[in-house]
């Protein structure tokens, strides 16, 4: 009907639209802002989802994507804009990235980066987690409405009562520096023998090796006697070993713990395999 303000007039789509700007196949956006007013929990509200859901990371930003044809083949380029005045802090870009030199060189999957508790899919794992232990009863909720009354903050703080330790500050904010992600068969010939691991440099390697053992006490507690938790040592350090029973095939095994500053999560024997290094890693593939 043409009786509304077009799209392409839009000052967040503007500006998404410029940074990306160039000879592109595809563009894409996506307004945080007004996905989170509509998820909320307003009588109104099209999705219900509750008030909480603009304290989410993403609530606050619009999102730009473009695909571009590349030499080397297809290419997404993506940028977020703060809709709330705020500025993003850029991770440092001078960090000595050293993964790459640890993993082996057929690993299947790799990743890395830097600053993994600021990543916007840690952060909405962590929110999504916190809002469900929450919802639980934990929180502060007035029983006049079923939506939570307390924003992100509040929220991680109410399921810390749960957890035993906040799970903003005490892990995410606690994942700093480098990171990394591999997946390696440990035994080319067996397609079964996965292993794999994934690391992040620590601000207080205390502070998170006390999360993690509050983390193995609610796995425990849990569990109902499907899950079990023992240590092992690694040089002056420990490592937490979850071992949960299938009934039908081996049991799935997962280690993770602190080993010199470094959080380490682990599945076959991957934390081994980074932390004795190889005679013929990626880098050099």
């Amino acid at each position: 009907a043409g009786d509304e303000t077009p799209l392409s007039e839009n000052g967040d789509f503007v500006r998404a639209d410029v940074a990306l700007a160039g000879d592109r196949l595809g563009f894409g956006y996506l307004d945080g802002v007004a996905l989170a007013n509509a998820a909320s929990g307003q009588p109104d509200a099209p999705l219900g989802i509750g008030d909480d859901v603009t304290s989410a990371p993403g609530a606050s930003v619009t999102v730009g994507l473009s695909l571009i044809a590349d030499p080397a083949g297809f290419r997404l380029d993506t940028v977020q804009i703060p809709t709330d005045g705020s500025t993003v802090e850029a991770p440092s870009s001078d960090a000595d990235r050293q993964f790459a030199s640890k993993a082996p060189a057929a690993t299947l999957v790799y990743a890395d980066g830097v600053g993994l508790g600021r990543s916007a899919i840690v952060q909405a794992l962590a929110f999504a987690v916190a809002s469900n232990i929450a919802s639980q009863g934990f929180g502060g909720f007035d029983e006049a409405t079923p939506s939570p009354m307390s924003g992100a903050g509040e929220m991680f703080e109410d399921a810390a009562m749960a957890l035993g330790f906040n799970l903003q500050t005490e892990l995410l904010e606690q994942l700093v520096g480098e990171y990394g992600f591999a997946l390696w068969y440990a035994d080319p010939a067996d397609p079964n023998s996965v292993a794999g691991v994934l690391t992040s440099g620590t601000e207080s390697p205390e502070t998170v090796s006390n999360a993690l053992y509050a983390l193995s006490l609610t796995f425990q507690a849990g569990s109902q006697g499907d899950v079990v938790i023992t240590t092992r040592g690694i040089g002056d350090a420990k490592v937490n070993v979850l071992t949960v029973q299938q009934e039908l095939g081996e049991p799935v095994v997962l280690e993770y713990g602190v080993v010199n500053g470094e959080l380490l999560i682990g599945i076959g024997g991957g934390i081994d395999g980074y932390l004795s290094g190889t005679t013929e890693p990626l880098a050099e593939s």
